[in-house]
């Protein structure tokens, strides 16, 4: 009965804010440091179940874990070549970093939630001076360090960040690190490439190879607008964000920062990573001191579903920052800046254009849709605070044609995830890219349930929070579900619905529904099933604006794959 003794734990899960986009989560860390392997892991991505259309300018952060295998080394390369090789990548590995955030992000209603995630980095300077992604560090409270694969973790400061590049400058605590210096010759179509880093919140170091694919890409994502971007085919995952894409002898060609699906290539994952020489004159302006195309917000783009309404949803805002001063707060969404309608295809794009095209200390009009309190602001960075122009009804925004889990609504577009203790895989949107994979733990450390957390960070409204626990042969789902949460926790919303569910032959057990929460008129559901086969074993999922298609597609594709903790 091991089980009672954990359902207040995933109490406290029940609503997860969304995290750092492209970021893996730990599953632990060993002591010893992991050797360089011989042969290099090449991921091989899975075919997705009608995955989501890339236009021209249309990039999704896909962010599904894939199974690796190791392919054989090149029998005909010479012996001095591949001991210049491994020395080379020997180099690479001390100097690549796995960065740890501790951060708290705010959803659109005004809640605020804490997430942990981690990212890649590299060393450029002695001193400690490295380099990783803005999304791997932003809306972080501390960040911790691990360099080269050691076991205890270093403290690290943000010197600068560029909101638009997707670049970070932090400084390492201590010195006499060892270095990555930068490629100096020419990026071209075919250039033999390793991708570096710490994929999947792993704390074994990963090399992945590949070619440059594109010298020239498309720049714009849900999260960042960058000029320069090369594209590569050396698979990098969540978590490789920040790492270093280097050449055979370990020179920096670029650095890791998105990944995407393309259905116009066949279902192919592509991998993007900022190009050297956009990056290196950003990196020398943020080691200064000095953020660059930045207000100080974590920021997103956000698109209603009928395409109506949009904006950059702020899921936290930088103390003391530009944001801060005009009073934008976590859980706004900034919908126009100087009179420019902002990710109107779901982009950062108009949001950059418009800072690239002033300085920093212009003063722009800024618009702002705070749904937390049904209210419009206007108001001016570097000027005016926010003041209330306007009220509104959150539900007209929200309720514009999707259906909540008692209709049809759902999303034609799945890939397949699996959680970091790869105990389980199951089939989510494509658009829900912020994946969280981390078993759950006890009281005493220990592992106790295989865990995914899964949000869609177009929207920013929907999520899903499922854990998958061995079960007593007694285990009754209705009473577990009344012992996870009282009955009053569920404010704001209709009355609670509970439901019998045996839709699906494997499974079956309760469904607890709420609606009309909050202003959003938002859905939530609770539901606990048990396997009705040999294998025993239940399945807890929250849901948040989960539609009924999504959740039946999800219990269709669920399969164990692995042992539970």
């Amino acid at each position: 009965m091991r089980y009672k003794s954990w359902t207040m734990k995933l109490l406290l899960l029940l609503l997860v804010a969304v995290s750092l986009a492209c970021s893996s989560i730990l599953p632990g860390r060993d002591d010893p440091e992991p050797e360089l392997a011989d042969e290099v892991n090449v991921v091989e991505e899975e075919e997705a179940v009608n995955e989501p259309e890339i236009g021209e300018d249309e990039d999704t952060n896909s962010e599904a874990i894939i199974d690796t295998e190791p392919v054989e080394s090149d029998v005909d390369r010479p012996a001095a070549s591949l001991s210049s090789l491994r020395e080379a990548m020997q180099q690479v590995r001390d100097a690549t970093i796995q960065i740890e955030t501790d951060a708290s992000m705010t959803d659109i209603d005004g809640a605020v939630y804490a997430q942990s995630g981690t990212g890649t980095g590299f060393i450029i300077d002695e001193s400690g001076i490295a380099v990783t992604n803005n999304h791997v560090v932003t809306g972080g409270r501390s960040w911790k360090v691990y360099v080269g694969g050691e076991g205890r973790a270093r403290n690290a400061k943000v010197l600068g960040v560029s909101e638009c590049s997707d670049l970070a400058v932090i400084d390492i605590e201590g010195d006499g690190f060892p270095v990555l210096d930068w490629y100096e010759g020419e990026i071209f179509t075919g250039l033999p490439v390793y991708a570096a880093g710490y994929p999947l919140g792993d704390p074994e170091f990963t090399l992945t190879r590949g070619i440059v694919s594109k010298e020239e890409a498309n720049g714009q994502t849900s999260w960042a607008s960058v000029d320069g971007v090369i594209e590569h085919d050396a698979t990098i995952n969540p978590g490789n964000s920040g790492g270093p894409l280097v050449t055979e002898d370990g020179k920096v060609v670029a650095v890791n920062y998105a990944n995407l699906d393309s259905q116009e290539q066949g279902h192919s994952i592509l991998f993007f990573a900022i190009a050297r020489d956009e990056a290196r004159n950003i990196i020398d302006r943020l080691r200064e001191g000095e953020d660059f195309l930045a207000i100080g917000v974590n920021g997103q783009a956000f698109v209603s579903e009928s395409g109506d309404s949009s904006g950059i949803w702020v899921q936290s805002v930088q103390s003391g920052s530009v944001a801060d001063e005009a009073r934008i707060e976590g859980g706004d969404i900034i919908t126009s800046l100087e009179g420019r309608e902002l990710a109107v295809e779901g982009t950062m794009r108009e949001y950059c254009d418009t800072l690239r095209s002033h300085d920093p200390d212009d003063t722009l009009d800024v618009e702002v849709v705070r749904f937390a309190t049904g209210e419009i602001l206007e108001g001016q960075l570097n000027g005016r605070e926010l003041e209330m122009v306007e009220e509104f009804d959150v539900s007209k925004l929200f309720n514009d044609g999707s259906d909540n889990i008692l209709g049809p609504g759902s999303t034609s577009n799945y890939m397949v995830v699996t959680d970091n203790y790869r105990a389980f895989e199951v089939e989510i949107p494509a658009a829900w890219t912020d994946i969280d994979g981390r078993p759950l733990l006890d009281d005493d450390g220990l592992e106790f349930a295989a865990a995914l957390y899964a949000a869609d960070t177009q929207q920013g409204d929907s999520s899903i929070q499922m854990s998958v626990f061995s079960s007593p042969p007694d285990f009754d789902p209705a009473s577990f579900l009344d012992s996870l949460y009282p009955s009053d926790l569920i404010t704001n919303c209709s009355p609670l619905q509970r439901f019998d569910y045996n839709d699906h032959e494997g499974y079956n057990g309760v469904l607890d529904f709420y609606e009309n929460c909050g202003k959003a008129k938002g859905t939530v559901l609770f539901i606990v099933l048990r396997s009705v086969n040999a294998q025993e074993f239940g399945i807890y999922l929250n849901g948040i604006n989960l539609g009924r298609k999504d959740m039946e597609h999800l219990f269709d594709t669920f399969q164990l794959v692995g042992p539970l903790p």
